[in-house]
């Protein structure tokens, strides 16, 4: 019996056909120059990996051992039909539907309805026809920076996530990420909400989808009928943390962990969410750990300097704040008023740092590094504009102050991503064991 071990030997090839048929007619397994694989626990990859930094990342924390429940993201199956800009042409949209007469095919047709979904529609109108269909429309993250209103109902919503979502319907924050990234994409699929939140949020492929961990849990019986969507019924249970990971950091900072900041002195929950924002968008962090960040949901490292952990999650609310919309960010970036504001393109011009919407109107004083910024998988400001090509700026929802507001928190981003940059080597300096 042989009982030599079995190497494992790789090669790949990029470019064209002809080049790759070329390489072939002179190339055998003799000739070629393989790559020997090193396969570990606990992945065996088939493919070299750069494993640089490995044993220190696996010291960190991943954010299963941090958060007790998470759940991916709202996936409806029918965004056209469940999902608009406008409140008030969504709740027209199923009022008509509810009331539609005519053979399945028809309603279809008439609603955009794919003929191959699992949308039983006689069902689905039996079971809207008593309901006040406003009390279901909701504010929905549905792409970064981009709020819509959604039509929450299970009889129309192919995977509601109630369970989890629901929790987000009061004063309560989540992070969402992604678990496994496709290769060659860059790691920077992390965003906060404070909504119910789409499946692709982060990224349009659905292999990437988001997967929502909220901050705190709420205290209601019946979730899905009442209490959460009571604003009187704010009670909060619990935070969604995880009670060995609130007693290691009790312990390494010899203090009381609380809810809320009723309590002086205390660990609070939210600076702890709020550490783990910033520490995922420290660029270093993101460099270095890039190959691991890709496999699985990310692992976070906890400083033992407890002054060094305030003073980045003092940051990461700074950027969460900025995530949020909340205030008005500052920014130099303008916009051009004279014409209909209707989005014809989207066309930046680096010389002149203006993001042109239609032959005469721009947005002006961007920079390069604003209009290339990415979350996820999406070049935000483009994304942005692309989704309202046709519509017309400046309308009731204000867009285009709102675009000026998203160009202030990629700007502030920017900057504090730096900040957290100056001071992330010092936290690998002082990790919690």
């Amino acid at each position: 019996m042989n009982k030599k071990r079995s190497k494992i030997k790789y090669f790949d090839l990029w470019g064209l056909r002809k080049e790759k048929y070329r390489f072939l007619e002179s190339h055998d397994v003799k000739n070629t120059k393989w790559q020997e694989l090193e396969l570990k626990e606990p992945y065996y990859f088939f493919v070299p990996k750069d494993a640089k930094g490995e044993k220190v990342y696996q010291k960190f924390i991943s954010v299963k051992e941090i958060f007790g429940n998470y759940t991916s993201g709202v996936e409806t199956k029918r965004d056209n039909f469940v999902i608009d800009f406008n409140r008030h042409n969504l709740e027209n949209r199923i009022s008509t539907f509810v009331r539609a007469e005519g053979d399945e095919d028809f309603i279809r047709s008439s609603f955009g309805l794919s003929g191959k979904s699992d949308l039983n529609i006689k069902k689905a109108q039996d079971d809207l026809k008593n309901i006040n269909i406003g009390e279901d429309i909701i504010d929905y993250a549905y792409r970064p920076f981009d709020q819509r209103w959604l039509f929450y109902n299970d009889s129309l919503v192919s995977r509601p996530r109630k369970h989890l979502m629901l929790n987000l319907r009061n004063n309560n924050i989540a992070l969402n990420l992604v678990r496994i990234l496709k290769a060659g994409h860059k790691f920077r699929h992390v965003l906060i909400s404070d909504k119910p939140t789409d499946r692709i949020l982060l990224s349009n492929t659905t292999s990437e989808a988001s997967y929502v961990f909220p901050l705190y849990l709420y205290n209601d019986e019946n979730k899905e009928q009442q209490g959460i969507f009571d604003e009187k019924n704010k009670g909060i249970e619990q935070s969604n943390f995880n009670q060995n990971f609130i007693n290691l950091l009790e312990k390494s900072y010899s203090k009381k962990f609380v809810l809320d900041g009723n309590v002086s002195g205390g660990l609070y929950a939210v600076d702890i969410f709020y550490y783990i924002y910033g520490v995922l968008y420290s660029n270093k962090y993101r460099q270095k750990y890039n190959e691991f960040l890709k496999i699985d949901f990310p692992k976070v490292p906890f400083t033992k300097d407890f002054k060094l952990f305030k003073q980045v999650s003092d940051l990461g609310k700074e950027l969460g704040s900025l995530h949020l919309l909340l205030g008005k960010p500052k920014t130099k970036a303008k916009f051009s008023v004279i014409g209909d504001s209707r989005i014809e393109k989207r066309e930046y011009n680096k010389k002149e740092k203006r993001v042109y919407i239609n032959k005469t109107q721009y947005f002006g004083n961007i920079e390069p590094e604003v209009w290339n910024y990415y979350i996820g998988g999406y070049q935000v400001l483009d994304k942005w504009l692309k989704d309202r090509i046709g519509k017309v700026l400046n309308g009731e929802n204000n867009d285009a102050n709102h675009y000026l507001k998203i160009i202030g928190a990629i700007e502030g981003t920017i900057k504090l991503q730096k900040e957290i940059d100056k001071i992330y080597p010092k936290i690998e300096k002082s990790l919690i064991k």
